[in-house]
């Protein structure tokens, strides 16, 4: 297995046997790299379910920056978990 494949997977172990939500989705988060592609699945105001987004700092831990895909413009920064990777992009 690859060392990312390998990762993701010690990641999913890892959360069937974690209690606490927080740190799940704090370890989730967190394969989010700067400059991905992401998919909004959490919507709260400024970011839609559905619309891909960029990745592009993060400010604390999960807590990251997103920029509108098409513009590039920043769009604020929100809960890491509130994204997934689109992988359709890779």
């Amino acid at each position: 297995m690859s060392s990312t494949a390998t990762e993701i997977n010690k990641i999913a172990n890892e959360l069937e046997t974690l209690g606490s939500t927080k740190e799940a989705s704090n370890k989730i988060s967190a394969l989010i790299e700067p400059g991905t592609k992401i998919i909004c699945v959490n919507p709260v105001q400024g970011i839609y379910k559905g619309r891909c987004y960029i990745a592009h700092e993060y400010i604390e831990p999960n807590v990251i920056v997103i920029n509108d895909e098409t513009s590039g413009e920043s769009i604020g920064a929100f809960n890491a978990n509130r994204f997934c990777i689109d992988w359709n992009a890779f």
